[in-house]
């Protein structure tokens, strides 16, 4: 039994292999004046169904997850639209992102246009 913290950790890292589907993933990124991925919302609307996932921290033992969102779409082949509202109000939306890849989302300034 490891006790924490000590120079000797380990890791594992597991790949799933077992998955299949299509997926889409958002990554988001600050731009300066100090707004932060944390708190923000990013909802998805795909197949007749709207999910969201918020972006957190502290939500893992001994670790911190990615500012990335991911939704797994199963079957379907298109994403009707994407929504990040980021802490303070501001949102962006993107209209049918391309499905199986990451789409990187800024924050923008308030007041600024949504992409």
């Amino acid at each position: 039994e490891e006790v924490w913290p000590e120079e000797r950790q380990t890791m594992h890292l597991f790949r799933n292999r077992g998955a299949s589907g299509n997926w889409l993933a958002v990554r988001l990124r600050e731009e300066g004046g100090g707004r932060s991925p944390w708190g923000a919302k990013v909802t998805l609307r795909a197949g007749g169904q709207t999910r969201s996932r918020w972006f957190v921290t502290g939500d893992g033992y001994r670790s911190q997850s990615p500012p990335v969102a991911h939704f797994g779409l199963g079957r379907a082949e298109q994403v009707e639209w994407v929504e990040v509202t980021w802490p303070g109000g501001t949102t962006r939306r993107l209209e049918q992102p391309a499905i199986n890849q990451v789409h990187l989302v800024r924050a923008g300034r308030p007041g600024a246009p949504s992409r």
